[in-house]
C-alpha cells in the first residue's frame, strides 16, 4: 500500500477597499495529513497517551472562512462571516473508532454557516499594532451535512488591547477570547486550544470542548537601530508572554486550567511585518513555532 500524503497549507489575506470603508478577511486551510485525536474535554486531553493505538488517524480537511466588515463609524464595523468546512477522518485507531463523540457524529462532516459580525477596531496598524483596541463578536448558525447532526451555532468573542510603553516598539498587549457552541456541533468543529495563535506550547487539537476560553498577556520589544538614542527601529525584537486557558461543556461547567508561558524572537522582513520564532511551554508540554505576522 502506497504511503498516505502528508501536507497542510494555510493562507490568510486581509484586504482594505473603498478608502478602508470595507474590510475583507479571508482564511483558507487545507490538510491531508496524519493527525491525533485525544477525545473531548480536559481529562481526555490531559490523560490520553499519544500513540498509534490511542490517538492517531488520517485527516483530510479544508476550511474557507471569509469575513466582510463595513465601516459604520470611526472605529465601528458591521458585517458577516461565512464558513465552509469539511473534515474526513480515516484510518481511525481503535480508541477513536469507539469514542462517543466520533460515533455520534460520524467520521465525515461538511458544514456551512453564515452570521453577523460586530467589530470595533482602533488599532494603528492591524498586522502589528503598537496601540489601540480590537473587539469582535460573531454568531454563526451552521447547517451540517454528511454527519449525524444537522444544525449548530457558534458564538465567538474576541478582545485585544495594545498599549505603547514609553516609546514606539515597546508594546504591552493582551488578548481575551471565548468561544462556545450550541446544538449538535461535530467533534471536528469543537473549540480547540493550543494553536500557534493562542496557547503556544500545547499540541494543537489535544484540548477540545464545546466551550473554550483563554487570556494572554504579552510584552513585545523591537530594538532600536543604529547608535544609542536613535528613534529608528531595527529589524530585531523579542517577546515574552504568560497566559492560561480553560474548557468545558459550557461557561458554567469549565473544567481544569492550562497554564502557558513562552519567549520569542522577531525579525522584521519589512516595516511592522515580522517573522516570528516562538518557544512555548504548557502543562507537561512544549512546542516551537515559525510564522509570519503576530499572533493576534
Amino acid at each position: 500500500m502506497a504511503p498516505r500524503a502528508r501536507w497542510s497549507a494555510a493562507r490568510s489575506c486581509r484586504s482594505y477597499f473603498l478608502d478602508d470603508r470595507l474590510r475583507v478577511d479571508v482564511d483558507l486551510t487545507f490538510k491531508d495529513m496524519t493527525d491525533h485525536y485525544f477525545g473531548v474535554g480536559y481529562d481526555a486531553g490531559r490523560h490520553t497517551a499519544l500513540g498509534d493505538e490511542t490517538t492517531k488517524y488520517h485527516r483530510d480537511s479544508f476550511q474557507l472562512e471569509p469575513a466582510f466588515a463595513w465601516r459604520v463609524g470611526r472605529d465601528l464595523f458591521v458585517g458577516a462571516l461565512l464558513d465552509l468546512n469539511q473534515t474526513v477522518a480515516s484510518d481511525l485507531n481503535p480508541r477513536m473508532a469507539a469514542d462517543p463523540a466520533v460515533t455520534a457524529d460520524g467520521p465525515n462532516s461538511l458544514n456551512f454557516g453564515v452570521g453577523p459580525v460586530l467589530r470595533f477596531d482602533s488599532r494603528d496598524f492591524p498586522q502589528n499594532a503598537y496601540r489601540g483596541v480590537f473587539a469582535q463578536a460573531s454568531f454563526v448558525p451552521y447547517l451540517s451535512w454528511k454527519g449525524n447532526h444537522d444544525r449548530y451555532q457558534v458564538l465567538d468573542l474576541d478582545y485585544r488591547h495594545d498599549l505603547t510603553l514609553g516609546r514606539e516598539g515597546s508594546t504591552l498587549t493582551w488578548n481575551l477570547r471565548a468561544r462556545t457552541a450550541f446544538g449538535g456541533v461535530p467533534w471536528a468543529e469543537l473549540g480547540q486550544l493550543g494553536s500557534p495563535y493562542d496557547l503556544r506550547g500545547y499540541r494543537w487539537g489535544r484540548y477540545r470542548e464545546t466551550t473554550i476560553a483563554y487570556g494572554i498577556v504579552e510584552y513585545r520589544l523591537q530594538f532600536r537601530a543604529g547608535k544609542r538614542g536613535s528613534a529608528e527601529l531595527g529589524r530585531h525584537g523579542i517577546v515574552g508572554w504568560v497566559g492560561a486557558g480553560t474548557l468545558g461543556e459550557s461557561f458554567r461547567a469549565l473544567d481544569g486550567v492550562l497554564p502557558n508561558a513562552g519567549l520569542g524572537y522577531r525579525f522584521a522582513v519589512q516595516d511592522r511585518l515580522n517573522v516570528r520564532f516562538d518557544a512555548g511551554w504548557g502543562r507537561e508540554s512544549q512546542a516551537l513555532y515559525v510564522n509570519f505576522t503576530e499572533t493576534y
